[in-house]
This record gives structure tokens, C-alpha cells and sequence, in this order.
């Protein structure tokens, strides 16, 4: 997983457990001074959740749909008093189910993949998001006898301060595997607030199910829990924007975008380096473009890890390099460096026949898998010292001139623009 969203997933949990601050030193004014605000909080997860679906659907993501409404069902169930009315379990049982359904939920939302909404798939997977609430308060509201049995399970009977059911954890740790192993790169991130925003709510179910609780109290804690948890999933979502927006969905680096924008930001001196992949065409007529893909990937985290960060993918098989307060001289080095490191690597062709028959004839060639092969890029660069007097732009063209100068050269090679190159 990317550095970023690590740093991402620890803001995740930072804003996850300031409920858990707040009930667990009772940080909260008494109701009775403060009605009119415990109202306003009691109705706020409806509202966050309910923004959470908009960005989904404006995302057209049916994960992201279907993860607010079970987190929907959950705070529905524990706060509401019509759903209450309905179901009519105590709050001990309400908890029990909401802490058992809620995560097997969310295995089957990341399990079943992405769906289409208004389809016979997408409305499967919706009652296949509902069943494990709607089962168990069937179960528990029709008195199934070995239910109860199964909801009061725990591997830990002497632990007196954690008294959630064996089987909730158990899904709670099965979510946490799935989230894990999810293989969505654009999505995984989501997958895991999603985890990280269960935290608080296992907290307030597990305070709900500790001790007899008024309505009022229950309220309280629901509301605080679910508000922590839709926190998370919104700055999960403002994330998944980010990355749409500024992230190479193929390479997983910075976009063109990205770079324009890097690049308006600076002032005084700093290094562009175009990088293009030698003979690529040729590599995607020989390989396949799905080889060609593992290429492209391949060359943007190598560039990525080894420059520490500054590699953007600019467009095809270019990417730039861009380096804030340093001179093209000085670069030099450390650039030639990462070439000459890329260049030793050996890259394993991996296409099975099953693969391989999903490419054109045209693109198929004559490679086998375990093929060895190694990738090379030339490198033009450029600076926009104060004394040249160039744009963001006049620096680009430049580094584009000395990169047309290492490919005339004989390619794998570095090249830095002295000021006399096509601009």
C-alpha cells in the first residue's frame, strides 16, 4: 500500500475514535440544559450518511451505496423509534445484531464486487447486503430458540469490559481479511476506512450491550459512534475524488493534471526530467498490450520509489520527473542513477495462454512466459534557473528537446538541455 494512503487510513482512525474520547471520559453536558442540541446530534449520522450516498452515486460506485446503507440500517435500528416499534427488541439485542450484520454486510459488499444498481445483479447484491440484518431480527423477534445462543457466544466469558458476541468479532476479523486481500486498487482504500470506521461503533455497541442503558443514553452513544464512523467514510470518499482527479488510474502515480498543477505552484529554480520508454510500440506490437501495461507500471514504480515521489505519468509511455530548488546539473547524477538502476532489472514476460488468447493476433508475437527481458528510457533534462527566464512550459519543451537528443544518441541515456536545444 502507498505511503499516502497509509498517512490517509491514519487520519481515517484519528477521526474515528474522537467518540470514543468523548463517551469514554464523558466529556458530554448533561441533556436537560442542552435539548435542543442532543436533537440537532441525534439527526446528524442521517444526514453524513445520506452525504456519503450522494458522493457515491455521483462517483457511480454501488459499493459505496450499498456500504451507507447498511451503515443506514445499523444507526436505524439502535436510534430509531419506528424501526424500534417494529422490531421490538431491547437495545442489548438491537446491539447484537447491528454489531454481527453490520460487518457481514460489508464482507458481501467487497466480496459480490461492483454492480449496476438497476440490474437483476445489482438488486442481488442489495438483498444479499439486507439479509443479515433482516435474518437476524426475524430470528431474535420470532423467538428462534438457538439464535439468542449463538448472539451471547464469547471466546472470552472473563473479560468483563468487552462483552460483544464471539461471532460479531469473528466477522469483524473476516471484514478485516477481506478489506485486506481486496485487490481493487481504487477502491481498496475505501474498503479499509470502512473497516476502521466499525471501530467506533464496535466501541458503542459493545457500551450499549455492557450496562443497562436508558433510551436517552442509548441515542447518545448510537449517535456519536455512527457521526465518528460517517466521518471516516466521507474523508474516504473526498480521497477516492483525489485519486480520480489526480491519480493515473493504470500506473498509480500523479496525472498530467497533477503535474500542471505542481508545477503553477513553484517559483525560482527547479528540474524537469522527461523520461520515455525505449521502443515501447514495438514492445506492445511484440507482447501485447497487457504486457505493455505491466511495462508501464512496472517503469512508473520504479521511478516512483527510487526519485522518492517526484515521478509524474505524463502521458502514452512518458513520465516527468520534478524536482522543486534543484538545477539540471545537479540532478544529473541521481537521475542517470535510477536509469542505469532500471536498466539492470530484468523483467519476466508472465501472459498465460488464457491471457494471451484476450489479445489480438496481431499483438500476440512469439514470446513465451518466463521470458527475460529488460526496459530502458531515455531522459531529457531541464531546469528553469532564473536567469533563462522560462515558464513551467518553456522547461517541458526544453527537457522534450533534450529528450529527442538522447533518443538520436542511441536511447538509454540522460541528456541536460544547455540552453540551445529546440525550445
Amino acid at each position: 500500500m502507498s505511503q499516502q494512503n497509509l498517512r490517509a487510513i491514519g487520519i481515517s482512525f484519528a477521526l474515528s475514535i474522537i467518540p470514543v474520547i468523548l463517551l469514554a471520559f464523558g466529556l458530554l453536558p448533561a441533556y436537560g440544559e442542552y435539548k435542543y442540541s442532543y436533537d440537532l446530534l441525534f439527526k446528524l449520522p442521517y444526514l453524513l450518511i445520506g452525504l456519503v450516498a450522494l458522493l457515491g452515486w455521483r462517483l457511480n460506485s454501488t459499493r459505496i451505496l450499498f456500504v451507507s446503507l447498511a451503515f443506514l440500517l445499523g444507526y436505524a435500528l439502535l436510534s430509531s423509534i419506528t424501526f424500534n416499534a417494529i422490531v421490538r427488541l431491547r437495545h442489548e439485542d438491537r446491539a447484537s445484531v447491528a454489531t454481527l450484520a453490520l460487518p457481514l454486510s460489508m464482507v458481501c459488499i467487497f466480496t459480490l464486487g461492483e454492480r449496476r444498481l438497476l440490474s437483476r445483479h445489482g438488486l442481488l447484491k442489495l438483498g444479499v447486503v439486507i439479509l443479515p440484518f433482516l435474518l437476524l431480527i426475524l430470528g431474535l423477534r420470532f423467538k428462534l430458540h438457538f439464535l439468542p445462543g449463538l448472539l451471547d457466544w464469547r471466546p472470552l466469558p472473563h473479560l468483563r469490559t468487552w462483552r460483544l458476541s464471539g461471532l460479531a468479532q469473528l466477522s469483524f476479523v473476516a471484514f478485516g481479511i477481506t478489506a485486506a486481500l481486496y485487490r481493487d486498487r481504487y477502491i481498496q482504500y475505501f474498503s479499509l476506512s470502512s473497516l476502521v470506521a466499525l471501530v467506533p461503533l464496535m466501541y458503542g455497541f459493545n457500551r450499549v450491550v455492557l450496562r443497562d442503558m436508558s433510551r436517552l443514553e442509548v441515542n447518545l452513544v448510537t449517535s456519536l459512534t455512527f457521526s465518528g464512523a460517517s466521518l471516516v467514510l466521507i474523508y474516504a470518499v473526498y480521497r477516492l475524488y483525489w485519486q480520480k482527479v489526480y491519480i493515473d488510474e493504470l500506473t498509480g502515480v500523479p496525472n498530467r493534471r497533477a503535474l500542471d498543477e505542481a508545477l503553477a505552484a513553484l517559483d525560482g529554480t527547479y528540474t524537469v526530467a522527461m523520461v520515455d520508454i525505449d521502443h515501447f510500440k514495438k514492445f506492445n506490437d511484440t507482447y501485447g498490450h497487457e504486457q505493455g501495461d505491466h511495462v508501464l507500471r512496472l517503469v512508473a514504480a520504479h521511478f516512483d520509489r527510487e526519485s522518492g515521489h517526484h515521478v509524474y505519468r505524463y502521458g502514452g509511455e512518458e513520465f516527468c520527473l520534478l524536482y522543486a530548488g534543484a538545477r539540471a546539473e545537479d540532478m544529473r547524477p541521481a537521475i542517470d542513477g535510477i536509469r542505469s538502476s532500471l536498466a539492470q532489472r530484468e523483467f519476466t514476460i508472465r501472459s498465460s495462454d488464457e491471457q494471451r488468447a484476450k489479445t489480438s493476433w496481431k499483438d500476440r508475437g512469439s514470446a513465451q512466459p518466463g521470458t527475460k527481458i529488460r526496459i530502458t528510457v531515455s531522459i531529457g533534462v531541464a531546469d528553469s534557473r532564473p536567469g533563462r527566464k522560462l515558464a513551467s512550459q518553456d522547461a517541458i519543451r526544453h527537457a522534450d528537446g533534450a529528450l529527442y537528443q538522447a533518443k538520436k544518441a542511441g536511447r538509454n541515456r540522460v541528456i541536460v538541455d544547455r540552453g540551445e536545444g529546440p525550445a
